[in-house]
């Protein structure tokens, strides 16, 4: 096996690209500091069409743009999208779509959370922006950053978690690829100096693309083993 294209990352370079990306986080809170709901209304009226989903745990529900994490940790959950809504539908959140097609706003159901948010594109960037409405102020809830590459493809996925306007965790995916499709991914957190995590995946397809296992590179136990990934949960990556 050739791990030559595998990314790794050593503790300073984390701490290094976590502040990298803190500061883009905290540069947006404060730059919507006091339109956070005037951005979101802004967002609102371009909306031609919402969607709901529900069963999700992810940041961002069913479009977390992260491909892969309910696949390869455990008890995570992306949920579906609702076709309809009946008495036993429980959404978690709610999309809005602009007349092209592109979710302009989110909002984490049920509404008396008051956490909601809007997304801004820019070139292979998209930043979705959530925050929360309180009676004080309205804060950051989160700010994630989805960037892709020339052919649209993601290769890395940021999320920073907020204290109010304070940063106080980064958590990022990294994807790289082969002519399969994705074939490593590398998860980091990053809390404080003593507190970081990373860990390291090798992917495996079938002959159409499909997602159907992946190894942890990080652990000697589970060495070589490939985890199979359940044949409905498949899906071309």
């Amino acid at each position: 096996m050739n791990n030559s294209d595998m990314v790794m990352f050593e503790e300073k370079e984390i701490i290094e690209i976590s502040e990298q990306y803190r500061n883009i986080f905290v540069q947006y809170a404060k730059t919507y500091k006091h339109t956070f709901e005037s951005e979101f209304v802004k967002a609102m009226n371009t909306v031609v069409r919402e969607e709901l989903s529900a069963g999700s745990d992810m940041t961002l529900g069913y479009y977390c743009p992260s491909p892969v994490k309910d696949l390869i940790i455990g008890n995570v959950h992306r949920g579906k999208i609702l076709k309809r809504i009946t008495k036993r539908s429980k959404p978690d959140t709610k999309y809005g779509f602009s007349e092209d097609g592109k979710m302009a706003v989110f909002i984490h159901l049920p509404t008396d959370y008051n956490i909601l948010g809007f997304v801004l594109y820019e070139n292979n960037t998209v930043n979705y922006v959530c925050f929360q409405k309180r009676e004080e102020e309205t804060e950051p809830e989160w700010i994630a950053q989805a960037e892709y590459d020339g052919q649209g493809r993601i290769v890395r996925y940021t999320l920073g978690l907020f204290i109010g306007f304070r940063c106080s965790e980064i958590q990022q995916e990294i994807y790289t690829y082969s002519d399969e499709g994705m074939k490593y991914v590398v998860m980091w957190d990053y809390l404080r100096a003593n507190c970081i995590s990373q860990i390291n995946f090798l992917l495996h397809h079938d002959k159409d693309g499909y997602l159907i296992g992946f190894e942890d590179l990080d652990s000697e136990y589970w060495k070589g083993h490939i985890f199979e990934i359940t044949p409905s949960k498949r899906r071309k990556i």
